[in-house]
């Protein structure tokens, strides 16, 4: 199956089996009561597979339902699993990630994308010349895409702002910028 990474599973925390997470998108919606994740075991995927932010196939994994989500500070959250009751069964599970398959996300808004979908979408400027291609989508305060040009050389960053990106082409895998003094290399 095909799923979306949220966060890696770090300790147990805590006697009644609460959970320490560094969530990779600490603001995503999903991070709620009530929400069902994928939990995939500790040992399914490698250290690398399991701290990305990105997709990955994953051929076991268990739905779980979240009770409790709360901030511990330095980006990472305490969580509550149905199901998880105690600090033997929290244990079993560190080095596990959470997740979810994409097709629950339901569809993003015009103009929105998801992270995970924009690796390898066209950058072009408005009259639609090639700029480059995105590698990857950077979360925070002014989120950022990360472009390997066209014409080859050292990757660059492009803010995610309307005075800039002026169009998110969902369909047509690409997005158009508005080139500005200074953005290229």
């Amino acid at each position: 199956m095909k799923l979306l990474l949220l966060g890696a599973v770090t300790k147990a925390q805590g006697l009644r089996g609460e959970l320490g997470v560094l969530p990779f998108h600490e603001a995503s919606p999903l991070w709620k009561v009530g929400s069902e994740l994928v939990l995939v075991p500790p040992g399914v995927l490698s250290d690398e597979e399991s701290r990305q932010s990105d997709t990955v196939e994953v051929a076991a994994g268990r739905t779980v339902r979240l009770q409790q989500v709360r901030p511990a500070g330095k980006g990472r959250l305490v969580i509550a699993l149905a199901g998880v009751g105690d600090r033997e069964a929290a244990e079993a599970l560190r080095g596990g990630v959470l997740g979810v398959v994409p097709e629950a996300l339901g569809e993003p808004d015009e103009d929105e994308y998801f992270y995970y979908e924009v690796p390898g979408w066209r950058v072009e400027d408005g009259a639609g010349e090639l700029i480059g291609t995105i590698v990857r989508a950077l979360p925070g305060q002014t989120e950022l895409f990360e472009v390997r040009p066209a014409s080859g050389g050292e990757s660059f960053y492009i803010p995610v702002i309307r005075d800039i990106v002026t169009r998110i082409d969902r369909a047509g895998r690409r997005v158009v910028i508005e080139v500005v003094e200074g953005l290229l290399p």
